[in-house]
């Protein structure tokens, strides 16, 4: 049933036509007439109770879209196949520490093993000079004047470990944003190699930091040279081909397991999809014409590149390339610039905002520059530092048990806001005394 614009009264008048005309229920095109003439058949309030069981709701119409991706089939896809396990690969070398923020090692990094190994979670905020108080106490004669738009805005960029700031602050980067200043993944990685590792290998020496980012484009973006083979046509040269990097190719055959294959020419020209193939003994001598992607419809008829070929497959010269180990390999440069300094990455699941332990940290600096608002740039210049600097470490400790529980309840195989990921996230109280489930 597809319902535009509708409210409960409306749907009152026209819920006895519903059920015997089609099933597509258009309000917004109805004229008044029409409605008229139509004999009331419900009430308002249990048109609310329907819609509300038909899951629709009644909320505030704003600009932007949200769409909930968290059982998307990619998202699951990552969260179940990368996610999840690579967690529970290096679960045993995961410093934890009590309510005390006191460290309790795992036996493993006791007896010498392995290193111990540190989550630092990253994500940026903006926080904008007239975000002040959306609710205050008024009388009828005075009605406060707040300034139009949100005001010039600062843009912080944080790292949390699970029992503090990342250097007691020293790691974290605030500027001006706005014009052609903002924050990208150079800026971030520039912070990360600057700030962050220096910072972590001062407060905690001989351990591996496990550096966890959002999946923006920004922080998979690739080096000029990386193996990529939407940037390569099927000739040698051509427009838009770009120079990369020598790869190893894995060969049982060989006799050394592989051999070193140049992506260029002696000239300096980057080589097609159909020379690297060929090299490989991998292009396809049977087939009259084999395409360097394949094409999708879209819903207007035309067609576009089908993106799904670059996850690898025989259907085109883009797939079959994509699918060898490495290209399949290739990390964005963020990734792999930190791996080379010796630390670990993980990216988080799309849509996961709630897993990362930030998000929380946020919320309550947020709170705090809007109940202390003046409105005005300098002010919000002084009270930013201040609002992440009052919020204690234990609480920090806190909000990262809370993403530890939900990535458990994930793990379990709970789906988002099910009753069974909130049996295991939250804490039910049946009074002020008593706490349910212990």
């Amino acid at each position: 049933m597809n319902v535009i614009d509708i409210d409960a009264y409306r749907m009152a008048q026209v819920i006895k036509q519903s059920w015997a005309e089609a099933e597509d229920l258009v309000i917004g095109s109805s004229s008044r007439s029409s409605i008229q003439q139509i004999e009331k058949a419900i009430t308002g309030r249990t048109a609310s109770r329907w819609l509300l069981k038909l899951g629709f709701k009644w909320k505030e119409v704003k600009k932007g879209v949200y769409n909930d991706g968290h059982e998307r089939d990619d998202v699951v896809g990552y969260r179940k196949e990368v996610f999840l396990p690579f967690l529970k690969s290096v679960e045993s070398r995961l410093m934890e520490w009590d309510e005390n923020l006191i460290p309790i090692p795992t036996q493993l990094v006791l007896d010498g093993d392995i290193e111990a190994l540190i989550i630092v979670t990253h994500d940026k905020y903006t926080f904008n000079a007239n975000d002040g108080k959306r609710f205050v106490w008024t009388h009828e004669e005075h009605n406060p004047i707040r300034k139009k738009g949100r005001g010039q805005g600062l843009h912080v960029s944080e790292l949390l470990t699970p029992i503090g700031r990342l250097g007691g602050g020293k790691a974290c980067e605030i500027l001006k944003c706005g014009g052609d200043v903002w924050w990208d993944g150079a800026k971030l990685l520039e912070q990360v190699l600057t700030k962050a590792i220096p910072a972590f290998e001062e407060g905690f020496p001989g351990c591996q930091v496990l550096f966890m980012f959002d999946n923006a484009k920004s922080h998979i973006k690739y080096v000029e040279d990386a193996l990529r083979v939407s940037k390569m046509n099927l000739e040698d040269g051509g427009k838009n081909a770009r120079p990369m990097r020598a790869t190893f190719v894995a060969d049982i055959t060989h006799p050394e397991g592989g051999w070193l294959q140049s992506l260029v020419r002696e000239d300096g020209t980057p080589k097609g999809l159909r020379t690297v193939l060929s090299e490989r003994n991998l292009w396809p001598t049977t087939c009259r014409r084999f395409l360097t992607q394949c094409s999708i419809k879209t819903s207007s008829g035309k067609s576009k590149p089908n993106p799904d070929c670059l996850k690898g497959g025989h259907c085109c010269a883009w797939g079959l390339l994509a699918l060898q180990l490495d290209f399949e390999a290739q990390k964005g440069e963020q990734q792999e610039t930190i791996e080379k300094a010796g630390h670990l990455v993980l990216f988080y699941p799309p849509f996961h905002c709630e897993i990362n332990f930030i998000e929380y940290f946020w919320e309550a600096a947020k709170r705090y520059t809007c109940e202390h608002c003046e409105y005005d740039f300098p002010s919000l210049k002084r009270l930013v530092p201040k609002a992440m600097e009052q919020i204690p470490n234990q609480v920090i400790w806190k909000y990262a048990n809370r993403a530890k529980r939900i990535i458990k309840a994930y793990d379990t195989g709970a789906i988002y806001g099910s009753e069974s990921y909130k049996s295991i996230v939250s804490t039910k109280y049946k009074s002020h005394r008593r706490v349910s489930n212990v």
